[in-house]
Order: structure tokens, then C-alpha cells, then sequence
């Protein structure tokens, strides 16, 4: 699978060999995700079935684990900076009688990559 991915992603032979499982996950994933876009004319390379079922494996473990007790709060503070300031200036607005219907109220996000 290394070698599909390194012909997706035109890796050299080091980055083959230095292909971890972290890694390994990110790139199946944007592959799978590119394939759902309907990019698969892109790189997708033909995994098999038994290939298609490790790279799924992978995602549950990557996707319920990455995050201990200790990088999880770090990670979600980075992740509401935005909305959170957003709101703050909203408040700061209102607060200094500033009426502006210009003004950022909605904030969509979308928590999948590619």
C-alpha cells in the first residue's frame, strides 16, 4: 500500500520508507475523501477491497484516538479562536451601540478534510 500511496502522492523512496501510521492515515484519507468528491480521475490509485477495509481500520483507530486528555482542550482552543472572536466583536459592537447588519452572525464549520 505504501507503494500506491507514494505514486498518489509522488513520495520518493525515503518518504515511502518514513511513512508511519499516522501518516499513512492523512494520505488514505485524503485519497478516500477525493474519491467521494468524485476526483477519482486525480490519483486514486485501485485498492483493493482488502486494502480499502485496512485504510477504514485505520480511520477508526486514528479518528477515536488521537486526542489524550492533554491535547484535546489545546486543540479545540485553536479550533473556537475564531468563533469565539467573532462573537467578541459582535458583543463589543452592541455594547458601543453600533448597529451594523454587516457583521459576522453565523459561523458554519465543517469538521471533515479536503
Amino acid at each position: 500500500m505504501k507503494e500506491k500511496l507514494g505514486v498518489a502522492f509522488k513520495l520518493n523512496e525515503t518518504q515511502k520508507e518514513q511513512l508511519d501510521y499516522v501518516k499513512f492515515f492523512y494520505l488514505a484519507d485524503s485519497l478516500i475523501a477525493e474519491k467521494f468528491e468524485g476526483l477519482a480521475d486525480v490519483r486514486i490509485p485501485d485498492f483493493t477491497e482488502e486494502e480499502r477495509d485496512v485504510i477504514h481500520a485505520t480511520q477508526k483507530t486514528i479518528l477515536s484516538t488521537v486526542f489524550d486528555s492533554f491535547a484535546l482542550p489545546l486543540y479545540m482552543t485553536k479550533l473556537m479562536r475564531y468563533p469565539l472572536q467573532a462573537m467578541n466583536d459582535r458583543m463589543d459592537e452592541i455594547l458601543s451601540g453600533i448597529d451594523d447588519n454587516d457583521t459576522l452572525r453565523y459561523l458554519l464549520y465543517s469538521g471533515h478534510d479536503v
